[in-house]
């Protein structure tokens, strides 16, 4: 293997200490070993963003000073993490991928996370990440798809019996369960 597919979920964890602690280690024992194998870190290209707003949002809440914002972002900037160009193929079958799920007992988020698991399996490699809405997500869970919190062997069941979050039915990020889909609410009257 050459190649892994990395999530921000995981690389935010290489340059932040979040808690609980056995999970940054295991992310950096993932980096550790990468290198010391000579295999490449890849990521689409909009990783660096999305982990730029995890570092801005723990900023915003308190949890670490701008100072150290700034310091994880140039740490994260020095790592060898190669955001690749892709082709149109990888962004229809990310949405496809995210509209087939769209029934799951707990839909993505976003559609950019399944963008990562789309890129890894056309790049025939494992996704390493530590969101737990993408891998409940997922059903059936592909192989390739690993959990940054068994890491080494990277067995997500864990996970895969806990209760989904539930999504917010009010507020500025509601949805709303309607014929078999979930849907993001845009009228606030909802």
């Amino acid at each position: 293997m050459t190649d892994v597919v990395v999530d921000a979920s995981v690389a935010v964890k290489w340059v932040l200490d979040e808690e609980p602690e056995w999970l940054y280690r295991n992310a950096r024992q993932l980096l550790q070993d990468l290198t010391d194998n000579d295999v490449t870190v890849v990521a689409p290209p909009h990783m660096g963003t999305e982990l730029t707003d995890a570092i801005y949002h723990k900023v915003l809440g308190g949890e670490i000073t701008a100072h150290e914002g700034e310091r994880a972002l140039e740490a994260f900037l020095r790592l060898n993490v190669r955001l690749i160009d892709v082709q149109d193929s990888v962004y229809r079958d990310s949405l496809t991928l995210a509209l087939d799920h769209l029934t799951a007992r707990r839909p993505f988020e976003a559609a950019y996370d399944p963008f990562y698991v789309v890129l890894a399996q056309t790049l025939g490699t494992q996704i390493w990440t530590n969101d737990h809405v993408l891998i409940q997500s997922l059903n059936p869970l592909p192989a390739f798809v690993k959990w940054i919190g068994s890491y080494p062997d990277g067995d997500p069941a864990p996970l895969l019996g806990r209760r989904p979050k539930r999504l917010p039915t009010k507020g500025p990020h509601a949805y709303i369960w309607h014929d078999g889909r979930w849907y993001r609410a845009l009228n606030k009257r909802w």
